[in-house]
C-alpha cells in the first residue's frame, strides 16, 4: 500500500514554480529600472543615437550639401525646415559639375530651437548657416537669421 502524502510537507515542484516566477519579476523589473534610467538620463545627448544638438546640426548641413552636390533634390529638401521648403523647390536634380568644398561647421550657437554655425572652408570667406528645430529634428533654415543679432 502507497502511503498518502504527508499535507505538511511541501510539494517541491510549487516550490520551484515560485522561484522562477520570483526570478522573473525581479530580471523584469531589474530591466524597466535600467530602461527607464537610460531614458531620463542626461539630456544634453538627444535620442538621435546620442548625438548633441551641435553635432545634429552639424549633420543636417552635411547633408543638405551632399544631397545637393549629388542632384539629389528630395534629400536637400528634407533637410531644410518647414518655413523655408518652398525656397528650395527649384533644387535642380542634376549632380553638380564639382562636389562642394568640404567645410566645418564651428562656434555654434543656440537660441532656443534656432542655432546658428560659422562655416570654415578652406581658401574661402568664413560664413554664417541658420538652423531651426522641426519637431525633433535640426534642420537648416535661413530664415532664422531674425533671431540672432548682427
Amino acid at each position: 500500500m502507497t502511503a498518502a502524502p504527508d499535507p505538511t510537507t511541501p510539494d517541491r515542484s510549487n516550490r520551484r514554480g515560485f522561484v522562477i516566477v520570483a526570478v522573473v519579476v525581479v530580471v523584469a523589473i531589474a530591466a524597466l529600472a535600467v530602461g527607464l534610467i537610460a531614458y531620463f538620463s542626461d539630456s544634453s545627448d538627444d535620442a538621435k543615437g546620442g548625438r548633441t544638438d551641435t553635432q545634429q546640426v552639424s549633420d543636417v548641413a552635411h547633408q543638405f550639401t551632399d544631397a545637393a552636390s549629388k542632384g539629389d533634390a528630395t534629400t536637400a529638401r528634407d533637410a531644410v525646415c518647414s518655413a523655408d521648403k518652398s525656397r528650395y523647390s527649384n533644387l535642380s536634380t542634376r549632380p553638380l559639375p564639382q562636389a562642394l568644398p568640404a567645410f566645418t561647421l564651428v562656434d555654434v550657437k543656440f537660441a532656443g530651437d534656432d542655432a546658428t554655425g560659422t562655416v570654415k572652408t578652406t581658401g574661402q570667406p568664413d560664413g554664417a548657416i541658420y538652423f531651426h528645430k522641426d519637431g525633433d529634428d535640426w534642420k537648416l533654415c535661413p530664415s532664422s537669421k531674425a533671431k540672432f543679432p548682427g
